[in-house]
Formats: structure tokens, sequence, C-alpha cells
């Protein structure tokens, strides 16, 4: 199994769910920067006919739109458990509020 399948597994509809498409129309983006991570939403918008298919490797056809939700994490504590275990990292900055 690899990194692909686990993104999918988490992000994934129920099979023969009314509402669900046969194809990939979104791309989420997990980012690393300034010590805090970053996600984005992002559509993958074609300009052409509906009804027509683009070929394989047509990517100079579709373009990216964002679409929120933009959100950014400041993580305190990962531990290596579900709340719990032993802590995997720590943020050096982090000030408690009650301190």
């Amino acid at each position: 199994m690899g990194e692909n399948s686990i993104n999918v597994i988490i992000f994934e509809i129920p099979k023969d769910h009314r509402k669900a498409k046969p194809f990939h129309d979104h791309v989420f983006v997990f980012s690393i920067a300034d010590d805090h991570i970053w996600f984005r939403n992002y559509q993958i918008s074609t300009h052409h006919n509906e009804a027509d298919k683009l070929p394989r490797g047509g990517l100079d056809k579709m373009t990216l739109i964002e679409v929120g939700p933009r959100f950014c994490l400041n993580p305190i504590k990962i531990f290596g458990g579900s709340f719990g275990g032993p802590t995997l990292y720590e943020n050096p900055f982090y000030v408690s509020p009650n301190q």
C-alpha cells in the first residue's frame, strides 16, 4: 500500500454514494512553511466541452483554481499514538496561556 492509497482512504467518499463523481476534480495540498502546516484546496478546471474527453496527459488544457477552505496549523505536540504515547514533536516556541 503506497502513500497515495493512504490519502485516498482518508479523503474518499463512500462507494456508490449518490453524489459521487466518477473522476477526481480536487487537489488537497499540505505544505510546511515557517514551522506551520498550510492546507489549500484546489479544483481542477478544464476549458473544453463537457462531452469531450481529455486525452491522457492533456495537462496543458487544465488549470487549478483555489476554492478553499484555506487554513494554517501550528502544532504544539505530536504524539506517537491517539492522544498519548511518546512525543514525536514538540514546538519549542509555544508558550502556554497559563504562563
